[in-house]
């Protein structure tokens, strides 16, 4: 038997035996040799107590809010101490939530954007609820708020104009921020909804003013006006099927939710790409063979033994089939609603965007239609000719899985490579 560095035991019967042999300047008692569990834990932070807090907060000429916490400093910038501060003695006094306001309206670009993010999330965490609300209301920074929080205090405002206002501020500013909040349940009603939507749905420049120019719209024919905006189409598409749902969206919340569990248990059981294969029947159904493996069945199969999640494959199944018309086309709308509200990871929205509609899914080499071989006959506007056009929605479908999950081409083909038994090629 030898250790790590290859020093051999010596024998049980003599006075050394037991140990290593001192070779290669090793330690007689093993002390050397490697850590079975690992190494330790980094210690908890230590946090002042309340009396402490009060004395620091009371003497500090000025406070440091970086990622590790809110610092107490002296006159000459130094720490008064490296420990945490109190969260309920800081949140009640006044000196230091003063301090977190002014931290909250200025400048902070000088710090990196990952240790802006964590400042600004231990600056929430140690401001009481004025503060936060002032944060909300006319912070530069307030992109780094969490949106849950955001969300719960724009539904509880009297004023719910002025809320949306807030919310379109905060579009402009990052358009990802706003569609999170948006995910998270605000606006609450039709009116706030659409107040939103005609708000941002036009592109504006830096003037405030519309912007025109050439586009093509939804049917591919050029057009003259104000360009649409192509941030945060998702979030108002999610919007619209929320306050203005069309054939197949499930308005029920408790459906919703269902749902998206379900979808979060079967990549849970079976992967990402199983889930993303069950999306995909959601999408654009089941009517071709997608799944001749049975890793999607099989994972529906384990989840649906457990009652709270039965009522969910089973909508996931009837979404499959096509709805009430059970013809296996799908129900992309319920796809939608559920890609926004989490049902996929980010892994599983990348093997959903490698899974084209015409692309060999399954090691056999057969092909999921999706029913794209159903066309119409349209009017081409810059040739004037008629032409077969396929239906835009499967192609419409990737792209709204683009922007929500944040995916890029590169992790779509870097998926494709890794993943050739999913597209009919060559395996190992």
């Amino acid at each position: 038997m030898v250790d790590v560095s290859g020093r051999r035991r010596e024998p049980k019967g003599i006075p050394t035996g037991g140990r290593f042999a001192d070779e290669m300047g090793g330690a007689s008692d093993a002390s050397d040799l490697a850590d079975p569990f690992g190494p330790m834990p980094a210690a908890a932070p230590v946090v002042e107590d309340a009396e402490r807090t009060r004395d620091l907060i009371a003497r500090a000429a000025g406070f440091e809010f970086g990622p590790d916490g809110p610092r107490p400093l002296d006159a000459d910038g130094r720490p008064l101490t490296d420990a945490a501060l109190d969260t309920r003695t800081a949140k009640a006094s006044s000196k230091f939530q003063a301090a977190v306001r002014e931290r909250f309206v200025s400048d902070m670009s000088d710090i990196p954007y990952q240790d802006r993010r964590k400042a600004v999330k231990q600056m929430w965490r140690m401001s009481n609820a004025y503060t936060r609300r002032r944060a909300i209301d006319g912070s530069p920074n307030r992109r780094f708020i969490p949106s849950e929080s955001i969300a719960n205090s724009l539904r509880r405002r009297r004023d719910s104009d002025a809320a949306v206002s807030t919310l379109v501020d905060l579009f402009h500013e990052d358009a990802n921020a706003a569609s999170a909040v948006i995910r998270n349940g605000f606006p609450r009603d039709r009116k706030g909804a659409f107040a939103f939507i005609n708000k941002t749905k036009n592109l504006h420049g830096k003037d405030g003013k519309p912007v025109h120019g050439w586009y093509e719209d939804k049917d591919g024919k050029p057009k003259f006006g104000v360009l649409p905006n192509p941030k945060g189409a998702a979030a108002r598409s999610y919007l619209r099927m929320l306050y203005q749902p069309t054939k197949g969206v499930p308005t029920d919340p408790t459906t919703r939710k269902a749902v998206v569990d379900a979808l979060n248990q079967i990549g849970e059981v079976g992967g990402p790409t199983a889930q993303a294969k069950a999306f995909w029947n959601i999408c654009y159904g089941d009517g071709s063979p997608t799944n001749l493996r049975g890793d999607v069945d099989y994972a529906k199969s384990i989840v649906a033994g457990r009652r709270a999640n039965r009522f969910g494959v089973g909508k996931i199944d009837e979404y499959s089939h096509g709805g009430r018309a059970q013809d296996g086309s799908g129900q992309g709308n319920a796809a939608r609603m559920a890609a926004y509200e989490g049902g996929l990871t980010h892994e599983a929205a990348v093997a959903f965007c490698a899974m084209e509609p015409r692309d060999p899914k399954v090691s056999s080499g057969k092909t999921a239609h999706a029913h794209t071989y159903i066309t119409r006959r349209r009017r081409n506007a810059k040739t004037g000719l008629m032409e077969n056009v396929k239906p835009r929605r499967l192609s419409e479908m990737r792209s709204y899985i683009h922007q929500v999950y944040s995916v890029s081409d590169s992790e779509v083909a870097r998926y494709k490579a890794d993943h050739p038994e999913d597209f009919g090629g060559e395996t190992d």
